[in-house]
């Protein structure tokens, strides 16, 4: 949509079935040594959305490992954080993957204030849910099993304003409306490089 010298501007519109589900505004604003990411969404009335948020790769090395504050040291979602604490921890990307029978999304940490990577510290303006992968979605929905899983090159760090909560209809209750993602939120994500 807009771009300047040190920043770029983006809408997006989430559809399925021909039918806007959310509309995105991605404003990116360059320093000498970060980045802001400005995101903000509405929800069309009635949608449903997993998540709002960002996603991009890093190269990875084989001993990459990052630092967090969130719920940890598990998985944890607005739904499902109760068997966590709000602390300080270390791990390594290549264990972030979630030993699940069929590979799938995973990983997420709830309620996070920042992430520091080898590369870069990524913080924002309220907490935030995160997850640092060392494969893509599309990576894991294509695998049946771990083991057609590729070697992993790519460390995919996803940022969410928001995600849904980790229960669903599919085999118990339909999720609360209080763990859904709320119909227009705004955050600012800052990157800053090492």
């Amino acid at each position: 949509k807009e771009i300047a010298s040190n920043k770029a501007c983006f809408d997006l519109k989430l559809a399925h079935e021909e039918k806007t589900l959310s509309v995105f505004h991605v404003e990116y604003t360059f320093y000498d040594n970060a980045f802001d990411v400005a995101f903000s969404y509405k929800k069309s009335e009635g949608a449903f959305i997993k998540r709002a948020g960002v996603e991009f790769a890093l190269t990875l090395n084989d001993n990459d490992s990052f630092d967090y504050f969130a719920y940890g040291p598990h998985e944890s979602y607005i739904d499902k954080h109760l068997a966590c604490d709000v602390n300080k921890y270390h791990q390594m990307v290549k264990d972030a993957l979630a030993n699940n029978l069929k590979p799938q999304e995973c990983g997420s940490h709830y309620h996070a204030s920042y992430i520091d990577l080898p590369t870069c510290k990524i913080i924002a303006n309220k907490p935030f849910s995160f997850s640092v992968l060392p494969y893509s979605k599309e990576e894991l929905e294509d695998a049946k099993h771990d083991y057609d899983l590729p070697t992993p090159t790519l460390c995919w760090i996803s940022l969410d304003s928001h995600m849904a909560g980790a229960g669903t209809s599919s085999c118990g209750p339909a999720l609360k409306k209080k763990y859904e993602i709320p119909d227009t939120d705004e955050i600012t994500f800052r990157v800053i490089l090492k």
